[in-house]
């Protein structure tokens, strides 16, 4: 075996390396980002569920309420775009896009979603 064949080799195995760990670091990233995503959505089920059980105590005493929730709404607002944001950059790291109907994940070149048929610009 010649000189220039072991370096190929030795090339080919530090450039697998290097491949298979920034894949590694994509994916503990993706991951993160995941749990993120999972944290806000249970952050939007608490606010819903507090919006909810004020309206249930208003009625079930009979008195009326104050069903003001800017506050509330706000804060979803807040956690929706937290959430789209964070699912923009598990996007990115994919290298994927995201279909604007159904929020699923879709290959960049898609000219269609292949979920709920949605066109893409």
């Amino acid at each position: 075996m010649g000189m220039e064949f072991l370096d190929a080799v030795k090339e080919k195995i530090t450039m697998t390396a290097k491949s298979a760990a920034k894949k590694s670091t994509e994916i503990v990233e993706i991951t993160k980002l995941k749990v993120a995503v999972a944290e806000e959505m249970s952050a939007i089920d608490k606010i819903f569920r507090s919006i909810g059980e004020a309206i249930y105590e208003t009625y079930k005493t009979g008195e009326e309420g104050d069903f003001s929730f800017e506050e509330k709404c706000g804060a979803l607002d807040e956690a929706y775009e937290k959430v789209e944001d964070l699912n923009a950059r598990i996007a990115e790291l994919k290298n994927t896009k995201i279909c604007p109907t159904c929020k699923k994940h879709m290959e960049k070149d898609a000219l269609f979603c292949s979920v709920c048929g949605e066109r893409f610009e």
